[in-house]
């Protein structure tokens, strides 16, 4: 089998298994990697998880107005991600993609690359390569890089900002985040991990130009 080919159908039926399950549903079937995790395995093994929304729906996570501190409104979203060296040898740095992709709860079409995604994390980088004019349904995509060693066993928390364009208004809406990373044993079920936030519709024209 073509690895490209395998790569994008598993992230298809991984995608689609997060948009068909209910949100709180993902959050409570499955638990974080870094919380239980197998023992080791092959050298150079990562694992990758999206840290799960709130199960009670609470809306704790900020969206923020474009590029700034600005709160726009407050959604309930997966905070972060959780990459695991769950190999048996010391690894210097990883790599992998994220994805966000909206879906407006009333089936209205949208333009699903409009959540974006940042981090504070010194040791990790998002790099934007998302066509410069994409289709309407289709999502934000980034490559990441971590540049933190991680020893055998060892897990790191990577903590997630999301901001919409400062001007930007939408109805209640959906965004599935699915993140992959690229390690030394390829295809296995722990390099590719997705789930959905919720954020209630609202207007930046609240705030100035």
């Amino acid at each position: 089998m073509n690895p490209l080919n395998s790569t994008t159908s598993r992230r298809r039926v991984v995608g689609a298994a997060a948009w068909s399950a209910p949100i709180i549903a993902l959050s409570s079937a499955a638990p974080a990697m870094a919380a239980s995790q197998p023992p080791l395995g092959e050298p150079g093994d990562l694992a990758i998880a999206i840290v799960d929304p709130a199960a009670d729906g609470s809306l704790n996570t900020p969206i923020y107005w474009g590029n700034t501190t600005q709160v726009a409104q407050m959604g309930d979203m997966p905070p972060g991600l959780v990459v695991t060296n769950v190999g048996s040898t010391p690894i210097a740095s990883a790599t992998g993609t994220l994805e966000l992709q909206m879906q407006n709860q009333d089936a209205t079409s949208n333009l699903a690359y409009r959540t974006q995604a940042r981090t504070t994390d010194s040791f990790f980088t998002l790099v934007d390569t998302t066509p410069g004019v994409p289709p309407t349904g289709a999502a934000r995509t980034y490559r990441w890089t971590l540049t933190r060693p991680l020893q055998p066993g060892e897990s790191v928390t990577i903590p997630f900002q999301y901001y919409t364009p400062k001007t930007f208004t939408n109805p209640d809406f959906s965004v599935l985040v699915l993140a992959t990373i690229n390690d030394a044993v390829e295809f296995d079920s722990n390099d590719l991990d997705a789930r959905v936030g919720f954020v209630p519709g609202y207007s930046t024209t609240i705030f100035g130009p």
